[in-house]
């Protein structure tokens, strides 16, 4: 537990350092998805009706070009890259120690607006029975067993310690 703990950390402050800012509900489901959800250990991403469409790929799969309210089942564990012009999001996972918990979520945009040239954000999308204490992300009905953690790594490993999520040493 304690050596996980220090990758934790470590991965927390590799990450600091590049100034990036907290993920929002809106960098998500506002500007790409529908909606975000649990189903069983994976987490299902479904595309919006109309608008902008998406080049995926999921682990080493050849990118597809996506349909409109199509679902994208993601198995806990894998990595989904999703891009546009000027704009990409990756669900990766976790160490592997704790990769049943959820994913790694980074955002980054390039599009331009206003001044502002490059964003990205990132955080932890996270099983809501696996991981207690973040910030949930609300669907347009429930929230469906997602949480969306806008802590730092440090914060998320405090919290996978008291909840005593069992993890393989």
């Amino acid at each position: 537990m304690k050596r996980i703990g220090n990758l934790l950390i470590i991965i927390g402050m590799a990450c600091s350092a590049n100034a990036s800012e907290q993920l929002k509900f809106d960098d998500l489901v506002e500007n790409v998805f529908e909606s975000v959800s649990a189903e069983g250990t994976n987490v299902v991403l479904k595309f919006k009706s109309s608008g902008r469409r998406f080049k995926y790929s999921i682990d080493d799969a050849p990118p597809k070009i996506n349909s409109y309210n199509e679902e994208l089942r993601v198995p806990v564990g894998s990595c989904v890259r999703i891009v546009d012009r000027g704009s990409e999001v990756v669900f990766s996972s976790l160490p592997p120690a704790i990769k049943d918990i959820g994913f790694y979520v980074r955002v980054k945009d390039s599009r331009r607006s206003g001044k502002q040239m490059r964003r990205e954000a990132e955080g932890y999308l996270v099983f809501l029975e696996r991981l207690k204490g973040g910030v949930p992300i609300p669907d347009k009905s429930t929230n469906r067993g997602i949480v969306l953690t806008e802590a730092s790594v440090e914060v998320v490993t405090s919290s996978i310690v008291t909840n005593k999520v069992d993890v393989a040493p």
